[in-house]
């Protein structure tokens, strides 16, 4: 391996001992930000490449709408866990933050602690099975109904 990601992922070994599973995703993001984005003469801005989009869906509505209807909570789907229906919430998660938050694969697999190819992965076997499955086909169309209602109505209320 080489040395830079040997050391990234011993540090990430060690936060993982020192933190517990609702902290350990704030702790990552000030260590990268302090590590990887230093204070440089009192700019704090980060690089242009790293400032967030507007999204044409709030990731924490598709959060709470998916989550509430598969009946799991954030920490059962951000753990590694490989049950089926954990699996099939989270990648249905990563689809619609794709599809309707409009985020990267990168930007998905830093919120999953996965690699961007694992998310196209993830997709990938979504829309197969998307494709195979008739009911699953219904559940997923019921969310992304589900996500534009609650959007409509989010951006439509002063």
């Amino acid at each position: 391996m080489e040395p830079k990601r040997d050391f990234l992922l011993s540090e990430i070994k060690r936060m993982q001992r020192l933190y517990s599973r609702n902290e350990l995703p704030e702790a990552l993001a000030t260590y990268v930000e302090e590590r990887y984005y230093p204070r440089i003469a009192g700019v704090t801005e980060k690089p242009l490449k790293d400032i967030a989009l507007p999204t044409k869906v709030d990731i924490e509505l598709i959060k709470v709408i998916v989550l509430e209807y598969y009946g799991l909570s954030w920490t059962a789907v951000w753990t590694r866990n490989r049950k089926k229906d954990i699996v099939t919430a989270r990648n249905v998660l990563m689809y619609f933050f794709r599809t309707k938050g409009l985020l990267s694969f990168e930007k998905i697999g830093d919120i999953f602690l996965f690699d961007h190819s694992t998310i196209i992965h993830s997709k990938r076997r979504l829309l197969s099975r998307v494709e195979q499955d008739e009911d699953f086909r219904k559940e997923i169309e019921y969310l992304n109904q589900a996500i534009a209602t609650a959007y409509n109505n989010q951006t439509t209320t002063p």
